[in-house]
């Protein structure tokens, strides 16, 4: 990428500068491109998150194949290519089902114990190879994706007691404390109903399973509205659902965007249980920035791809940074 040198050189420069040491600047890449790292400017090689290597296509693969792979074919190379230092990202599952539904890639077979032996050849990695001695571990609560290991029903404590007999053998005994230990709960919230036909935001506080999706902040509801700004030009609202594409032609918004007047856009995407967030699955409508409440009506009906059943809505209701956007309420029109 063109200037990423040059970027990474002022970053360095500057953390001089203010006196805390120089950054260090590591990229997410692969064995076959870390020269292109290396020319681009970056300090140290490492990912997100690595699942799927060597699993040649396959969407549903054992973990610890996986974690043993990344070892022999991803870790072990790219350090006795000496380019440049590896810092090894690790992971307690991956299963994006909720996001991507039956198309997903799952990782089989998440136990603790599986981690752990993935923890440990991490270990050994930085003790047999001379990397930098640090082991990133993603993620601590990525439930849509299906890697976390914060505290959890199927196994409890059982990740992070993983983490602590790999990197803290010495550890004295612990106790390990949950909400009821503490005298909270039992938790009875009931989960946001997805049959609605309609999203009117009158009770405070509520905002009926409608949350932000990203680039947008301060969500509230109030005085019988939802509000909440954009933090850039991409921002999205998103409410799981459960519709009948049959029994909907169009929905209905009636909203307000703040700004000088211009021109807008405003989105709807869905996703059904054979398809995931598209451009094709949406319907664009202009709106105008001027603080004026005003019914959008999306034409969803008319689009081939509103079809079967509805499994979530994304609403992006403007495309421009520092907004407030208000919404009176969302129906869906038979």
């Amino acid at each position: 990428m063109e200037g990423s040198r040059e970027c990474i050189e002022l970053w360095h420069r500057m953390t001089r500068e203010a006196g805390v040491g120089e950054v260090l600047v590591a990229g997410c890449g692969a064995p076959s491109n870390l020269q292109m790292m290396k020319d681009m400017g970056f300090d140290a090689v490492t990912g997100y998150n690595w699942p799927s290597c060597g699993v040649e296509g396959r969407n549903y693969v054992p973990y610890i194949e996986v974690a043993r792979k990344q070892f022999d074919l991803w870790w072990m190379p790219m350090a006795q290519a000496n380019l440049m230092p590896v810092i090894v990202p690790t992971s307690p599952g991956w299963d994006s089902r909720p996001w991507h539904g039956q198309s997903a890639f799952v990782l089989t077979d998440r136990t603790p114990e599986a981690f752990e032996e993935h923890l440990r050849l991490a270990k050994r990695f930085v003790d047999e190879t001379g990397q930098p001695r640090v082991v990133l571990i993603e993620a601590w609560n990525e439930f849509g994706e299906g890697s976390y290991c914060e505290p959890h029903r199927e196994f409890g404590f059982g990740h992070l007691d993983a983490v602590r007999r790999v990197f803290c053998p010495s550890a004295g005994a612990h106790d390990d404390y949950g909400p009821a230990d503490v005298g909270l709960g039992p938790y009875d919230c009931e989960p946001p109903r997805r049959d609605r036909r309609a999203w009117e935001f009158e009770t405070e506080g509520d905002a009926e399973g409608w949350g932000i999706m990203m680039g947008m902040a301060d969500l509230r509801v109030a005085g019988g509205v939802l509000e909440a700004r954009s933090l850039g030009t991409d921002p999205a609202l998103s409410c799981a659902t459960d519709i009948r594409a049959d029994s909907c032609r169009a929905i209905e918004v009636r909203m307000s965007v703040s700004g000088d007047g211009r021109e807008d856009m405003a989105q709807i995407f869905w996703t059904t249980p054979l398809s995931g967030t598209s451009e094709e699955a949406s319907v664009r409508v202009a709106v105008r920035d001027d603080g004026e409440m005003r019914v959008v009506r999306f034409e969803v009906g008319q689009n081939r791809l509103w079809a079967h059943r509805i499994t979530s809505l994304r609403f992006d209701p403007c495309c421009t940074d520092g907004t407030i956007v208000r919404i009176d309420y969302i129906r869906l029109i038979p």
